[in-house]
């Protein structure tokens, strides 16, 4: 029940608190609080929190500032953008409102994937060659999907293709 009704109920009350609760859906002691503000006129229906801007807020001009000063100065990654502003926003915020560069695009790779040296972007698996490579590490996938990048090394990768098995059920090989 919306809380304007409540209001007008306990204005003209006739039941008790319980029986309220009842009705309405609110416990007894946040009836009478809310009597409580009727009797002392310090009742509102909107939230307080209604109107204002939230704590994180940050401008458009900021924002454009921050992709502007990106591409200017070239950086390599948004990692090392990151750490030079020191920590003043996030890495997600600047993940998401930077745009990647054409040359990177970057992911976590998985435990199962490490496992048995197997990597999946866009839904097609890669085989890792040659590579001894840490679980959740953060590797540059270049855009001719020819090779990764970890740790400064370029390890390649090739392309597994899907076998149908007897059951039916697709594999990698």
């Amino acid at each position: 029940m919306k809380k304007e009704n409540v209001i007008k109920l306990l204005k003209n009350r006739q039941v008790s608190y319980k029986e309220l609760a009842n009705i309405t859906g609110y416990h007894e002691k946040s009836l009478i609080r809310l009597n409580r503000e009727i009797k002392n006129n310090t009742i509102s229906v909107i939230h307080g929190n209604k109107g204002k801007k939230p704590h994180n807020y940050i401008d458009s001009e900021t924002k454009e500032k921050l992709i502007d000063n990106y591409k200017k100065n070239n950086y390599k990654s948004i990692k090392s953008y990151y750490n030079k502003l020191k920590g003043k926003y996030s890495y997600s915020f600047l993940c998401k409102l930077l745009p990647k560069s054409n040359n990177e695009k970057t992911f976590l790779l998985k435990r199962k994937a490490i496992k048995h040296n197997i990597i999946q972007f866009d839904n097609v698996r890669y085989k890792i060659l040659n590579a001894n490579i840490k679980h959740y590490s953060i590797v540059y996938l270049e855009p001719n999907l020819s090779y990764i990048i970890y740790n400064n090394q370029k390890y390649q990768i090739e392309q597994i293709k899907k076998l149908k098995s007897k059951k039916g059920l697709s594999k990698y090989n």
